[in-house]
């Protein structure tokens, strides 16, 4: 199930380049209906909040109040998540994909994430069915991804700003390589330079960058990622997605393992983050954390998306609901890392091109599924697609039980974005694979 959350502003504020935190109408557009308007105070102790999140130490209470802040702010907008619905999903093992668009800048520092869809300060992110991603307005419907000419792993690393996990996340990552038949490509103490020539010389389809972020250097800056040996500039958001975007179109994905270089908070300006400028740029999708990123945290994330993508060729998007409920369960310490879990972010596009079989309208579909090494069909050249069987009661009546198996041949043509998939039936009960 998709569904998509687009908000606006109510009304344009005067001076939009001056416009900080401040008091304000949204509405939620559902077509071309308007729902509310509904308003977010951006109160003091709101913004005391996100920051308290932001650092992570001792955030459960901020946590909390921000959920019911922006279910208040929800159901102002008519739009309430259901719970009992989203139970069934988790047990059924469906998707649920929620998107969130906005024309206004400073909702995508909010974590709709936490978003409370119950009173049992039930979180969305809590759900293993649910996909809380991010798309930035004015993009392009996303065409239909075929093999990258070159899948593999760019590995960038840099302590300028601290010691990094490098030799545990390179370890995983090029076993996870290794295991897929991708490339694996490592560039210690990374800057723009080296960057740029490794990219010239054979980009491959995923850009995984561990280093720290930084704040900007003075109110207003936006923030920085330290790169290099520490004798080089910080690199800004603007910087890095230009250096990136002639490569558009070979590098699929770019993982960024830094402290909140998906969070726009710290920037008065609204420049955007780190991964929404990226983003924008070109790169068809970006992984991000909202939050300070755990040593610990970003270890366990890396091993646990790329041995989902790799080894046993699931989706980005799944591999990544995977990885946020490995943060949420406790390690081998007895340590939980819900700070690193609920600041997991995928900035993505929204729609795709689709064939007529492909169940979109006017040409286009829903993201469903994004493959960063290959396609539905061959995730990973020595990874097979994951095996899906689903089990049907069939109708009553000859008319129904087609019109059944036509509904659920075209759902599954739709997901596997494969419209060449058929229906093999066994016995009295259908079993429809691929």
């Amino acid at each position: 199930m998709h569904r998509e959350l687009l908000f606006i502003p109510d009304a344009e504020p005067e001076d939009e380049d001056a416009f900080s935190f401040e008091e304000r109408d949204y509405v939620r557009m559902e077509g071309s209906e308007r729902r509310g308007p509904s308003r977010f105070p951006w109160s003091q102790r709101q913004l005391s909040d996100l920051a308290t999140i932001f650092h992570g130490e001792d955030a459960d209470g901020a946590r909390q109040r921000m959920a019911k802040d922006l279910a208040r702010l929800l159901a102002g907008l008519q739009w309430v998540p259901d719970e009992d619905a989203l139970q069934d999903a988790d047990a059924l093992g469906e998707e649920v994909v929620f998107t969130v668009r906005s024309s206004a800048p400073e909702l995508y520092t909010l974590p709709w994430e936490i978003v409370r869809t119950d009173t049992s300060d039930t979180f969305l992110a809590d759900h293993p069915s649910v996909m809380v991603r991010h798309c930035v307005p004015g993009l392009a419907t996303r065409p239909l991804p075929a093999a990258p000419e070159h899948p593999g792993v760019l590995f960038a690393w840099s302590d300028a700003g601290g010691r990094v996990p490098h030799a545990s996340m390179r370890e995983s990552i090029e076993a996870a390589c290794t295991a897929g038949g991708v490339a694996f490509h490592e560039l210690p103490r990374v800057h723009a330079g080296t960057l740029q020539d490794a990219l010239d010389e054979r980009p491959l389809s995923v850009v995984h960058l561990l280093c720290h972020g930084a704040p900007g250097r003075s109110p207003g800056e936006p923030a920085t990622l330290s790169w290099g040996d520490g004798s080089h500039k910080p690199v800004t958001a603007v910087a890095l997605a230009k250096l990136l975007r002639p490569h558009r179109n070979h590098v699929r994905m770019v993982v960024l393992s830094a402290c909140g270089s998906g969070d726009a908070s710290q920037d008065a300006l609204f420049l955007g983050s780190m991964a929404q400028e990226i983003h924008k740029k070109g790169i068809p999708t970006v992984v991000s954390s909202r939050y300070r990123l755990s040593i610990a945290g970003a270890g366990r994330l890396a091993k646990a998306l790329y041995d989902k993508l790799l080894r046993e060729g699931w989706s980005l998007e799944r591999a990544v609901r995977h990885a946020r409920m490995h943060l949420l369960r406790a390690d081998e310490l007895g340590e939980t890392h819900e700070g690193d879990a609920y600041g997991l972010q995928i900035y993505s596009h929204a729609l795709e091109a689709c064939g007529p079989d492909g169940g979109g309208q006017d040409g286009a579909r829903p993201v469903l599924s994004t493959y960063p090494f290959g396609t539905s069909q061959g995730p990973a050249p020595a990874a097979e697609p994951p095996q899906q069987t689903v089990t049907i009661v069939p109708a009553s009546t000859p008319e129904a039980r087609q019109a059944q198996r036509d509904m659920l041949l075209a759902a599954l043509r739709m997901l596997s974005e494969d419209p060449t998939v058929e229906l093999a039936e066994e016995g009295s009960q259908g079993s429809a694979g691929r």
